[in-house]
């Protein structure tokens, strides 16, 4: 019980500190008129996040959903035109397809902040872009009460952090287990084997 409960003050943001979150990791956002309904997040993290949180303000994908995410998304999720995104050698966002699209709002991977790739694409668009972090499962607790105030889902996110505290008291659970009786952690790898 105590590690829950210092998770809960681990991670939890006040208002003052969502504001000054979103005041510094933020490009024109003062544009942003009300609450958004359209929003595009440029890398897949990013979008699982939104689609966790609410998936009808989803505009534009990143990707082609595969057959083995198919049974599991949406379907309007799963007929946005994809957009692309900033993963990959080479890949950038078809900036004409996320004009037509004209999203509200755009999510953008923190560590892409300042990077020439980003700036080439995004820097004409002028559209309210926010910064947020997806790369742990920590990241997602502020990232959710972040994205949460933005979209006006306060309720969703706090049940989705509490979803993700539960899942990390468990680990760290799990983890004091295996250490106090001194076993050995299994490791495991999977692999695509080519068919035919």
């Amino acid at each position: 019980m105590f590690f829950f409960a210092f998770l809960g003050f681990c991670f939890a943001m006040t208002p003052e500190q969502i504001k000054d979150y979103i005041a510094q990791n933020s490009e024109n956002i003062a544009q942003l008129q009300g609450t958004p309904s359209k929003i595009y997040a440029s890398l897949p993290p990013l979008l699982y996040m939104l689609y966790a949180l609410d998936p009808a303000k989803i505009s534009g994908s990143n990707f082609e959903w595969n057959d083995y995410e198919r049974p599991y998304a949406k379907k309007e999720v799963q007929e946005q035109p994809v957009v692309g995104g900033f993963f990959g050698q080479g890949k950038i966002p078809n900036v004409e397809m996320l004009l037509r699209l004209n999203p509200d709002l755009i999510l953008v991977n923190a560590s892409s902040r300042n990077t020439k790739k980003m700036s080439e694409v995004f820097g004409s668009i002028k559209k309210p872009m926010l910064y947020l972090s997806a790369t742990k499962l920590e990241d997602y607790l502020d990232g959710f009460e972040i994205l949460g105030e933005v979209t006006g889902k306060q309720e969703r996110a706090a049940r989705l952090i509490n979803y993700a505290k539960e899942s990390l008291n468990l680990t760290a659970q799990i983890e004091e287990y295996i250490r106090k009786n001194n076993l050995q952690k299994v490791k495991f790898t999977t692999r695509r084997v080519a068919t035919g």
